[in-house]
């Protein structure tokens, strides 16, 4: 498994895979809904619409398609990337998607019509990780050229870019604090260099540093509250990092191989990961 995302409700994971589906899955019971084919290689980046009623899905196909979760139809079909696509993302409103690849851009699409909106051009190797503020107003991203950059949706101006990684950057999220332009959201960002980066959304500031994993972070998230980080990694080890008293980490065992993908559910008491050994794990944290 490469990839794992929680419907808004709660109610369902979706998953992706090397072998080029997305399957849906029960949480409750751990029972499988669907098996979502189209795809014609391997899907790396998998994500829900706001209201759970679109699934967008990015592969090595170098597409994006965006699938109606009620009966499993392809909706949309975005074409454009000339390589891989690795990431892929909802803005708040559910109006647009985000995707980026091994192309070095990342473009947004019109959910509407599937037509190409913006293409966002400053990274130097391939975009990994991608997420919207919570505002709409801003993307972040991460790539292996070892950054992580913060853009403007309205324009595509880069508006900053975080450095401090030694090594590619595999994921991204954004804890948003409050509301309005987004200036007091936080930035995370996991890298091969093994280490969690916490930054200052404002000014790019790095805020604190967590390590311990003893391979590559491949999965990054944070929890609702945006109290708790939660990690995946090479070392087959899921970790969550409390921010409020920089106690240690929690560790969590028990996948035989990468931990691709982690999330978190809506009301924050689930850890679902993705992992090479070919299973998605849930884990109770409240």
């Amino acid at each position: 498994m490469l990839g794992v995302a929680f419907s808004p409700d709660g109610q369902f994971i979706a998953s992706v895979s090397f072998d080029k589906t997305v399957r849906l899955w029960n949480v409750t019971d751990g029972t499988p809904v669907r098996v979502l084919k189209g795809h014609t290689d391997r899907v790396d980046g998998v994500a829900f619409s706001p209201d759970g009623a679109l699934l967008a899905s990015a592969s090595t196909d170098r597409t994006v398609r965006i699938w109606n979760v009620g009966d499993g139809t392809v909706v949309q079909t975005l074409a454009g990337h000339t390589d891989a696509v690795m990431t892929v993302g909802f803005a708040p409103d559910g109006q647009t998607v985000a995707s980026g690849g091994f192309d070095q851009t990342i473009r947004l699409w019109s959910v509407a019509d599937g037509s190409g909106v913006r293409m966002l051009k400053g990274h130097t190797a391939r975009v990994s990780g991608l997420a919207f503020t919570p505002d709409g107003q801003s993307i972040v991203s991460g790539g292996f050229d070892d950054s992580v950059r913060i853009w403007q949706v309205a324009d595509g101006t880069m508006l900053r870019t975080l450095s401090g990684h030694t090594d590619h950057v595999s994921s991204v999220t954004v804890i948003g604090i409050g509301i309005g332009i987004g200036q007091n959201d936080k930035v995370v960002s996991g890298g091969f260099d093994k280490s969690i980066r916490l930054w200052n959304f404002a000014d790019g500031a790095t805020l604190r540093t967590f390590t311990g994993h003893t391979d590559w972070v491949m999965g990054v998230a944070a929890t609702p509250d945006g109290q708790t980080l939660v990690s995946g990694s090479k070392d087959r080890t899921v970790r969550l990092w409390p921010l409020a008293d920089g106690a240690p980490p929690v560790v969590l065992s028990g996948h035989t191989d990468y931990v691709h993908g982690v999330t978190v559910s809506p009301d924050g008491t689930l850890i679902a990961s993705a992992s090479a050994d070919k299973t998605v794990r849930l884990w109770r944290i409240a």
